[in-house]
């Protein structure tokens, strides 16, 4: 249970205060009495030295001072009266019951006047007992003793008891009153205050507090007032500024001094995948392990990463904010450049695939008058060697050089006959054909020798043939123009995968296969014309650049991927036909 100010200070206070007045009640009560009970016992002090007199010369004279006696025994706080001689034998007394009798204490012959508390045999009442001593002519010590009740005494104390209580009672009454009325006037403002507080801590900055009094609470409340105010302007500061760093499209993000997170907007938790509540208190470390890099230099490429680990790369500046020359915190600004990255790896790509378009176009324009002005000579040449073939001749190095001419010629027939593909492919005619049949047709050239080297072929061919536009022969040239080149890098035992399947409006032909794969260093070269790394008169350097050249006049697109040791996959993506 919430204990209030106004319980604090209220209750204890007048728990306080009528515990003070209850025991000054009592101690005032029983000091009155204890006065009264005085007052009574001096009052009969002087009644027995009077009385004493009186029986001091009377009996001198042999007579008792009877009438004195009678009307002090009708007294109305004298219960009774006893004269007690010395040896404590009661020669007179206003109780005939008790005359004779004797008295035995400390008192008897006693020359001091002394009280004595004694309770009444009948009513077990309480008196107090004046002895007061008497001189008789003999010589001897006697004593007047009288009774005096305590009645009065107590009906003094009922009353004082009675009036203290009903005082006691409208005073703390009273008092209870008075500080009510002051708590709430110190309390009263407070709770405002607590409650106007307690609005502001909720959001509602438009509280409005009435100045009441001048003294110090109409100040706390002006002073307050004006907090109000300002929280509500720095409010609407902060949200401006909130709004600006949530709107800004780059990653901003802000740590303590430590490297730990707390702030992020919007586009930094889009860039990152986390959400406000998964980041905030989390090192920067874990998502930019590279952060103290810029530390040397402000602005730079780094790379980010996000909530699966996946590398983000970004233009990142960072600032740091001191105050006094201390470390406060850091704003790290980053922007996501996989796109420009993306963009600038296209516009290489489509750079290098223009150029060698270009290069492939020329060469096949070329290609034509070239193996006409070669393959002229080479006839003459060929029928030479068929001549000096037949010519019978024991020299051993003429006839060396005559294999070796021949081998020579046979190379070059070769050159001119991949020169004409490229002449060929410079003039396509396109109809419609299943791509599943043009690789068919182009594989099953080579299908004999895969079997005999142990090399599996495997197809994964959709249920459905997909339709392109194509040159069928020249297509069917770059799937036999693959596989070749597979087989020669598997050399045996291994296995060659097919993969046909739609990809939006493209045929994706995914060609891979077991062999030796190719470097990272060659991977570039592979579709220059002439590059190759077969060993010599085992490749022309020219069937991959064919392959380029027919895939581009086909308005598709080849992609290579290779780990050395591994394999290597080519994808070929060409457009799907649609009738117009």
């Amino acid at each position: 249970m919430r204990i209030t100010l106004f319980t604090k200070i209220f209750y204890p206070f007048v728990f306080i205060f009528a515990f003070s007045v209850v025991i000054t009640t009592i101690l005032f009560v029983n000091n009155q009495t204890h006065s009264v009970e005085k007052a009574l016992i001096k009052k009969h002090i002087l009644l027995s030295e009077i009385v004493a007199s009186q029986i001091e010369d009377s009996y001198k004279e042999k007579k008792w001072p009877l009438y004195m006696l009678k009307n002090l025994a009708v007294s109305e706080d004298v219960i009774f009266w006893h004269i007690v001689d010395s040896s404590g034998k009661i020669r007179l007394s206003s109780l005939s019951s008790f005359q004779g009798k004797i008295i035995k204490d400390k008192y008897v012959g006693g020359k001091k006047i002394n009280i004595k508390e004694e309770l009444l045999p009948s009513t077990k009442e309480k008196i107090k007992v004046i002895i007061y001593p008497l001189m008789m002519k003999d010589g001897k010590m006697w004593n007047l003793r009288i009774g005096v009740s305590l009645k009065s005494v107590k009906k003094v104390r009922r009353n004082l008891i009675l009036w203290g209580l009903l005082l006691a009672f409208l005073v703390i009454f009273l008092f209870i009153l008075v500080s009510f009325l002051l708590v709430k006037n110190i309390t009263l403002p407070l709770n405002r205050l607590l409650k106007a507080a307690r609005k502001m801590s909720e959001g509602d900055l438009d509280v409005e507090l009435r100045r009441r009094s001048k003294d110090e609470f109409g100040t706390l409340v002006d002073l307050f007032s004006k907090m109000g105010k300002d929280l509500k302007e720095s409010a609407i500061s902060l949200n401006y500024f909130n709004s600006i760093i949530q709107a800004i499209g780059e990653a901003l993000v802000v740590t303590d001094k430590e490297g730990k997170i707390e702030l992020i907007n919007n586009a930094g938790l889009s860039l990152l995948k986390y959400t406000q509540e998964e980041i905030i208190g989390k090192s920067i470390r874990e998502f930019f392990p590279n952060y103290k890099d810029l530390e040397k230099i402000p602005f730079q490429e780094t790379e980010w990463l996000d909530k699966e680990k996946k590398k983000i790369p970004v233009l990142c500046s960072m600032k740091e904010i001191k105050d006094n020359h201390e470390l406060i915190n850091r704003v790290y600004v980053a922007r996501d450049i996989r796109d420009i990255k993306e963009a600038y790896s296209m516009l290489e790509e489509a750079q290098r695939q223009l150029i060698q378009t270009e290069k492939m176009a020329v060469l096949g324009k070329l290609s034509s008058g070239i193996v006409h002005e070669i393959r002229n000579p080479l006839s003459i040449i060929t029928q030479g060697i068929y001549f000096l073939e037949k010519k019978p001749s024991q020299n051993k190095d003429f006839q060396e050089t005559v294999v070796m001419i021949k081998e020579a010629a046979e190379r070059i027939n070769h050159i001119i006959t991949r020169l004409l593909g490229f002449a060929r492919a410079s003039h396509l005619t396109f109809h419609p054909y299943g791509i599943c049949a043009i690789i068919e047709e182009g594989i099953s050239l080579v299908e004999s020798q895969a079997r005999l080297r142990n090399i599996e072929i495997e197809r994964v061919y959709p249920e459905e043939d997909i339709i392109i536009n194509a040159d069928k022969t020249l297509l069917s040239q770059v799937f036999l123009n693959l596989a070749t080149n597979s087989l020669d890098a598997i050399s045996h035992d291994g296995k060659i995968t097919i993969c046909v399947e739609k990809e939006n409006d493209f045929c994706k032909i995914e060609f891979s296969d077991t062999g030796c794969g190719i470097s990272e260093e060659d991977i570039e070269k592979i579709f220059d014309l002439f590059y190759t790394k077969k060993r010599e008169g085992k490749g022309t350097g020219l069937g991959l650049s064919i392959v380029a050249l027919i895939i581009s006049k086909h308005k598709g697109k080849i992609d290579v991927e290779s780990r050395p040791g591994v394999g290597t996959k080519f994808t070929i993506r060409l457009p799907i036909f649609k009738e117009v």
